[in-house]
């Protein structure tokens, strides 16, 4: 498997950031500002009335020959990786 970039690795974790692109009548458009993923949305009545979804290259998975316990260490150095880019925060509750 050739290197997966940190940024995909975090949207499959923990989803996208999606951002308005466009929103006119029944039709949006959104853009994920962290892979650049796109949404298109046909609403009925602000009800999903169909969504379609295009990824960046690189970011799918389909078609790949990789074993399972190669794509979990795979990711495992990519979240990692994802610590160090974004930087980690702790929560604190009383």
């Amino acid at each position: 498997m050739s290197d997966y970039l940190p940024r995909f690795a975090a949207c499959r974790d923990v989803g996208h950031a999606w951002d308005y692109a466009e929103w006119y009548g029944s039709r949006r458009t959104l853009i994920c500002s962290n892979c650049d993923a796109r949404r298109d949305d046909k609403l009925d009545n602000f009800e999903i009335a169909s969504r379609k979804y295009k990824y960046p290259a690189g970011y799918s998975l389909k078609n790949t020959p990789i074993s399972i316990k190669v794509l979990r260490r795979q990711l495992s150095r990519e979240a990692s990786k994802l610590a160090r880019w974004v930087g980690v925060k702790t929560l604190t509750g009383k």
